[in-house]
């Protein structure tokens, strides 16, 4: 059994985890499809118990009920970063926080944070940690309420020299257009030097991504380097509900797209810089369906992922994931270069409510599985030698709990993964979340 494709591919474990997987050198879905169903059971307890798995859980010192920790999480080597912007500051009730996890140098763990980030400005609904990122020693996050009428705002957080302690913002990002009901800061993203920040409700609806480019001197409150939009953009597609940025490279999902058939935009970065401008290529599902492609979406090099949780069509809810490689002549408009699935899909799972991508790896949340049930699971998919195809799962994992919402967000650093289960009940507190981290011991 191949340990590297639960170490880099799984994401969460709770106190109990179930994890599906074969055994020979290229998984066989359906070699584990026929295995009788207590065998299956049998195999996941032992891989549950694996001593070279090490299972870790996250939450906040001062959580309560609706803080919703884990609505979103991001991670960069040893730190990982945990929204919830449901939580209460003084009395300001929703104004939100990012909770800050260092790895100890025993090893992730069962902890609380090591630091809070919160907003000088924060007031009651600013929702920070709606969007959350993280790079190096650098933290983005959201807070799409902010300024009442959802105006909003994004906060760059730079890490002290002594190490992340409990502060407020470095530097504020705003854009210049600003008007209420753009929801800026409801996604973020950042990649060395840049940031990308979504504001859905810009423009009536249609949506922008606002490029933020780091001054020489260090990040200071600034409005956008660069606007982008879709070209073909219309009121209600909700353009940049979510973004993912890789070098210079940008994504940004529309959803409702077309009748919520759904589209992922790429902008490349233009050889002078960032500055306003229009996609690259779009990215569209071939089936034409009412998808919802672009949901969530994630870049890692020349591959795009983009979830799709209304495959395939008909208001089923199931869920896909679809996976786009750019051509050898550059990003251009293409239908994808494979759908992602699981083996036990079914109505109202929503696979695809999130996605990652780290290399060869991709892992995508289910958060409404089983059936509309909300505990929440994670697939994952590792990429054949001969390159990504139509798939089901290499790994599935889930944890006891009840409705967590388990797959409500993930990410991916190297061979640790993180979910986010917002609605995760901690010592009585509904909803107030946990984060999980899985990695090798």
């Amino acid at each position: 059994m191949k340990r590297a494709w639960i170490l880099l591919a799984v994401l969460v474990c709770g106190s109990a985890c179930s994890v599906a997987q074969t055994a020979s050198s290229e998984p066989s879905t359906s070699s584990w499809a026929n295995l009788p169903p207590a065998a299956r059971a049998s195999i996941s307890s032992a891989l549950a118990r694996d001593p070279a798995i090490r299972i870790a859980q996250l939450t906040a010192s001062d959580g309560e009920e609706f803080d919703t920790l884990g609505w979103n999480v991001a991670i960069s080597g040893n730190t990982v970063a945990v929204g919830a912007p449901g939580a209460t500051i003084g009395a300001n009730s929703a104004q939100g926080a990012v909770y800050i996890f260092v790895k100890p140098a025993s090893g992730w763990a069962n902890m609380t944070q090591t630091a809070k980030l919160t907003a000088s400005d924060g007031q009651a609904d600013s929702l920070l940690g709606r969007g959350i990122a993280i790079s190096g020693n650098t933290v983005v996050a959201g807070a799409p309420g902010q300024f009442g009428n959802q105006f909003g705002e994004a906060y760059v957080f730079l890490k002290p020299a002594s190490g992340w302690t409990n502060m407020n913002e470095t530097a504020r990002l705003t854009p210049s257009d600003a008007v209420p009901g753009d929801t800026f800061g409801y996604s973020v993203g950042i990649s060395g030097n840049t940031v990308v920040v979504g504001a859905l409700g810009a423009l009536n609806l249609q949506g922008a991504a606002y490029v933020f480019v780091k001054p020489a001197g260090g990040w200071i409150d600034m409005t956008q380097t660069g606007e982008l939009t879709a070209s073909d953009g219309a009121s209600g597609d909700e353009f940049a509900s979510t973004v993912a940025i890789s070098g210079n490279t940008i994504v940004g999902g529309s959803f409702l797209d077309n009748g919520a058939v759904g589209a992922a935009y790429v902008f490349a970065k233009p050889a002078n810089g960032w500055a306003n401008g229009t996609q690259t290529a779009k990215l569209t599902p071939s089936d034409g369906k009412t998808d919802a492609l672009g949901l969530s979406v994630a870049i890692s090099g020349n591959t795009v992922v983009a979830g799709a949780f209304g495959w395939p069509g008909n208001e089923s809810f199931q869920g896909a994931a679809y996976v786009f490689v750019e051509p050898s002549g550059g990003w251009a408009n293409v239908t994808q270069t494979a759908i992602l699935t699981a083996s036990d899909g079914a109505a109202q799972d929503q696979l695809g409510y999130s996605v990652v991508i780290s290399g060869s790896i991709i892992a995508v949340g289910a958060e409404g599985w089983p059936d509309g049930g909300n505990e929440g699971a994670i697939y994952a998919y590792v990429k054949p030698t001969t390159g990504w195809s139509n798939k089901t799962e290499t790994v599935k994992l889930t944890v006891s709990g009840g409705a967590q919402e388990l797959g409500y967000a993930a990410a991916l650093s190297g061979t640790t993964g993180v979910g986010g289960a917002p609605n995760a009940a901690v010592n009585s507190h509904q909803d107030q979340g946990i984060a999980y981290v899985f990695t090798e011991q």
